[in-house]
């Protein structure tokens, strides 16, 4: 529904962005949305200096996180795919080295912007960044 972009697609989709903003008010804080996906997307921002389709690059940073922790890329992906999302590097205009950068710098970009505590202040990513990067292209 969401990829045909019918009027029950994007009621429902107004309606769970109605109750996610509820919830992120109720306790203060955006972390139960925003976590390590939103922190590469923001990184890709500052590195290329462009601004993107927030769900399509959020969505090329959830399937590589995915990846890097092993946390089944495939349903992100497919999820992205069935809503017809652009998320992928080519269709973004992102290079490997640019995706490189984005996340092997991801954890010095999350301390240096003093963003919450997330997957990236846990993983090393310059020993997996190459591998999750080829996954995506």
């Amino acid at each position: 529904e969401i990829g045909a972009v019918t009027p029950l697609a994007i009621e429902s989709v107004v309606r769970l962005y109605a109750s996610v903003n509820a919830l992120l008010l109720e306790v203060g804080h955006s972390l139960p949305e925003e976590g390590s996906e939103h922190y590469f997307a923001y990184h890709v921002e500052a590195l290329t200096g462009r601004s993107f389709v927030h769900g399509e690059l959020v969505g090329l940073g959830t399937v590589l996180l995915a990846t890097l922790q092993h946390n089944a890329p495939e349903r992100p992906r497919a999820i992205l795919d069935a809503a017809r999302v652009e998320w992928r590097p080519g269709q973004l205009g992102l290079d490997t080295d640019t995706l490189l950068s984005a996340l092997e710098g991801l954890r010095s970009f999350a301390r240096a912007h003093d963003l919450p505590w997330s997957i990236a202040d846990e993983l090393d990513l310059s020993m997996t960044a190459a591998t999750a990067v080829q996954s995506v292209l």
